[in-house]
């Protein structure tokens, strides 16, 4: 009995989102009574649910700080004159998240390109003298339940790697004001309080917008390597063109990119130097 009451306990401390099924999740069913709430009257800090237990600040920071204190102790061990990785530690507490996201965008994206090969087979039936309603119907639904199903997993996989951001944001910010506090009076002598503002707030910023869109870098190339088989298939050597152009394009965008870079660079030191002559004015 005392087993049975403390896990019911513990089922209650849970959240609405930890108790939602899988598929009330990809829906977002389980802020219906929210939205409920806040249609009839405003929001206030009693109506909002807890955080889930591993989006606290104190879940993440540990958990983040035990993994990258490892991985230093290792590097130290084999005798690595290398920095540590800050990016590693955290992959490593969010693993399976990272996991799911990464099998529904790919699962969305092998989805995304049926729909071509059920738009031929749909315009092959209606080229047919007397073909089979069921057939068509079939071809209908099917087309209709692939976009469907690539437009959830989509949005579920760009929702969880907002949320991965969010975290990630959370540990360097822990991170790099557990630093600063422990800073020595000598360390701080060659830092600019523009410098440490920058890392706390501009340069995180900067790495969180990008989280959400790093998956694209296995997912664009395997896009068009899709795109280019199905087109090689279907035209031919005359397929080779696009590839042609997206190759010729390859260094433009790379020059693109290294100019976006130094520009950013520069506006980083000029903020440095502004944040500077404010402190000391």
């Amino acid at each position: 009995m005392a087993l049975t009451h403390k896990a019911g306990e513990e089922k209650t401390k849970l959240t609405p989102e930890e108790r939602s099924s899988f598929s009330s999740k990809i829906f977002f069913c389980w802020l219906n009574s929210l939205i409920r709430i806040g249609a009839k009257n405003p929001l206030t800090q009693k109506d909002l649910p807890d955080l889930n237990q591993n989006a606290t600040s104190e879940w993440l920071y540990t958990r983040w700080k035990q993994n990258f204190e490892k991985a230093r102790a290792d590097k130290k061990k084999a005798k690595k004159n290398e920095d540590t990785s800050i990016v590693w530690p955290f992959i490593m507490i969010q693993k399976s998240t990272i996991i799911t996201l990464t099998f529904a965008r790919l699962t969305a994206d092998i989805v995304h390109y049926l729909n071509p090969i059920l738009l031929k087979q749909f315009i092959d039936y209606v080229s047919l003298p007397n073909p089979p309603l069921s057939f068509g119907v079939a071809i209908a639904c099917i087309m209709f339940l692939s976009s469907t199903t690539r437009s959830l997993l989509q949005n579920y996989q760009i929702a969880g790697m907002c949320r991965q951001a969010v975290y990630y944001q959370t540990c360097l910010s822990n991170a790099i004001l557990h630093k600063i506090l422990r800073l020595s009076p000598s360390a701080r002598s060659n830092r600019t309080a523009g410098e440490i503002l920058n890392h706390a707030a501009v340069d995180i910023e900067i790495i969180v917008h990008s989280v959400p869109y790093l998956q694209n870098m296995w997912s664009v190339p395997f896009q068009v390597t899709l795109a280019m088989i199905m087109l090689a298939i279907t035209l031919g050597w005359a397929a080779m063109a696009g590839v042609v152009i997206m190759i010729l394009f390859i260094p433009l965008n790379l020059f693109t990119s290294r100019f976006i870079k130094l520009s950013q660079q520069k506006q980083m030191k000029i903020k440095d130097e502004r944040t500077k002559l404010s402190n000391e004015q």
